[in-house]
């Protein structure tokens, strides 16, 4: 195959919209794309005399385009880079550009999504870049999304937890399922192909298991891979059984809880897409062919000629290249994943959906009507003052059905919340704190021995518990605010009061004991019983005694006195009887 001569396939360059000087000698140029990585182009200039250096032609934010003679774009993106380097005294001036998601990157956020699909989500952050979006919908709903990263790795974390890509092409952000398509181009192994291999390994799992749970059904879930899409798998028949479930594979199941999924649906996706990835990671091919700007990522490229190798590969990575040794794009079909330089140097990733440790929580709302009464939400001042979460468990003493200590903090507490299993979508309260302007109610201490432990409401009705050494230290109380109206119980007393003009009341079925808030006392029962082993006294300014049937006194001596006058009658016959009977 004869190749073009140079100037018929040499690459145009617009900046901000118009074709740039032919007297700019353009000696090298690379561009490279991927999946979740920022598009890059790197253009190499001859620049004798530092005009372009010295110039305003790239300055940071410059457009720049890359397209070929027939129209083709190659590349969009700006001027985010300058390099100038001498090689004996002759300088060669570098431009680096990026596509517009290298914006995404560029500081970090803490914001909250309600209700929102992942597809919703990237849809909203793209327009926010002013990009164009194409998403393909995700099903699920989500009542509670938090970020806590850039916007980019927001993205490249949602596309990856249901399996998507992602990228961005002149000004559209991408967010697409891997799907079987019709191939960009063909490609012959001795015509087109300058070089080309194919790598397979049967060393990954057959199949992935995620689990978890779900408080609102009080039920674990479950998600067990299916078999991974055809459009992400190649179709040579060289390599079909090393993406498949094969005889080292079948052993293997992958299971997993460290994912956190909130429902079915979710754990589902879960488990597909690392089923998926393995199976995307397992083959790698690698091609070089002359300049084909038909072969992008998230496209598919058909080999032929190539023996068993013949067949369609899924394309994850492209690098066009020009210098003066001729136009060609190499291609990856292969693992999903970015796999750049900056990704074998980074740390441990950064996530939206995990957060290790407690945080301090603002209590903001209590109560959520469409789930249980006693749920809470918080906003995260330490985090974002703006911050909210979704609705949280209350931890509590004992908690079951209809059953537990229930003591639930007050809007604008200070709460340390944690996550079940990490996932900041599912915060549990474990409790509040004081700080310095909210106290705690006082306690005695004496020695470093706590002597009174005490559970007091927002109002300040208390319950204390009282541990001294002295007989009247060791109780339990219950008392109101302000202290009138109380009951205490220790070893030395028990005391009951309330204060004036308050009625207490006692009562046992028909039975009852009640003082009127006018001082005045009611016994009521079947029968009342007082009974004494020495006095019983009863006084009073007028005292009576009423019998519907019968009153009868008795005793061994029975004494009726009256200090000024004594009055006994009957309204039938009345009998003094006596041995003998004195009257004086």
């Amino acid at each position: 195959m004869t190749a073009p001569a140079m100037t018929a396939i040499a690459p145009e360059i617009l900046v901000n919209g118009s074709q740039m000087s032919s007297s700019y000698e353009l000696s090298g140029l690379r561009i490279r794309t991927s999946f979740g990585l920022p598009g890059r182009a790197t253009l190499r200039f001859d620049d004798s005399g530092f005009a372009i250096a010295a110039g305003s032609t790239f300055t940071i934010g410059t457009q720049l385009e890359v397209r070929m003679a027939d129209g083709g774009t190659l590349f969009a993106g700006e001027v985010t880079g300058i390099d100038l380097q001498l090689d004996r005294g002759v300088p060669d001036f570098v431009v680096i550009a990026d596509d517009p998601s290298y914006k995404m990157a560029l500081g970090n956020k803490a914001r909250s999504f309600t209700k929102m699909s992942y597809s919703d989500i990237v849809s909203q952050i793209g327009r926010e870049y002013g990009l164009s979006v194409e998403a393909d919908a995700t099903a699920a709903q989500f009542d509670y999304t938090l970020q806590a990263d850039s916007d980019f790795g927001f993205v490249s974390e949602l596309a990856d937890r249901v399996g998507y890509d992602w990228w961005v092409e002149e000004k559209v952000l991408k967010f697409k399922k891997p799907a079987t398509s019709a191939a960009s181009a063909r490609l012959n192994a001795s015509e087109d192909l300058r070089q080309f291999s194919v790598r397979a390994s049967a060393l990954h799992p057959s199949s992935s298991a995620v689990m978890g749970w779900t408080a609102k059904t009080k039920t674990s879930i479950k998600g067990n891979s299916a078999s991974p899409s055809s459009g992400i798998l190649p179709t040579a028949s060289l390599v079909s059984g090393y993406a498949s479930v094969s005889a080292l594979s079948s052993m293997t199941k992958v299971s997993t809880s460290a994912q956190g999924p909130v429902d079915q649906e979710e754990a589902q996706d879960l488990a597909d897409r690392a089923a998926a990835a393995w199976a995307a990671a397992a083959v790698t091919a690698r091609g070089t062919t002359l300049i084909a700007p038909a072969i992008k990522i998230g496209g598919s490229v058909e080999v032929e000629g190539a023996g068993p190798a013949n067949g369609k590969y899924f394309v994850t990575e492209v690098e066009h290249s020009y210098t003066d040794r001729g136009f060609e794009t190499r291609f990856v079909a292969g693992d999903h994943r970015p796999n750049g330089l900056v990704d074998t140097l980074t740390s441990t990733k950064q996530t939206s959906f995990r957060r290790d440790g407690l945080v301090v929580g603002l209590v903001t709302q209590i109560g959520n009507s469409e789930g249980s009464p006693g749920d809470i939400k918080v906003k995260y001042p330490g985090i974002d003052d703006q911050l909210a979460s979704g609705w949280a468990r209350m931890v509590s003493v004992g908690g079951g059905n209809k059953k537990g200590v229930t003591f639930m903090p007050e809007v604008n507490d200070e709460v340390i919340v944690g996550f079940e299993n990490g996932d900041p979508r599912r915060p549990v309260i474990l409790g509040a704190v004081f700080n310095g302007k909210d106290s705690q109610p006082a306690f005695a201490v004496e020695s470093s021995m706590v002597n009174s432990r005490q559970i007091t409401s927002r109002l300040g009705h208390a319950v204390e518990f009282g541990d001294g050494t002295a007989p009247d230290k060791q109780y339990i109380s219950l008392t109101l605010a302000g202290g009138a109206t109380s009951v205490m119980m220790s070893k030395k007393e028990f005391i009951a009061q309330v204060p004036a003009g308050i009625p207490l009341s006692i009562t046992a079925g028909s039975a009852s004991f009640k003082i009127g808030n006018d001082g005045s006392i009611t016994i009521q029962g079947s029968k009342i019983t007082l009974k004494a082993d020495t006095d019983v006294e009863i006084s009073g300014l007028n005292v009576t005694t009423k019998a519907s049937a019968k009153n009868s006194a008795s005793g061994a001596m029975v004494e009726v006195k009256g200090s000024a006058q004594v009055e006994v009658s009957a309204g039938g016959p009345a009998m003094i009887k006596g041995m003998p009977v004195m009257v004086n």
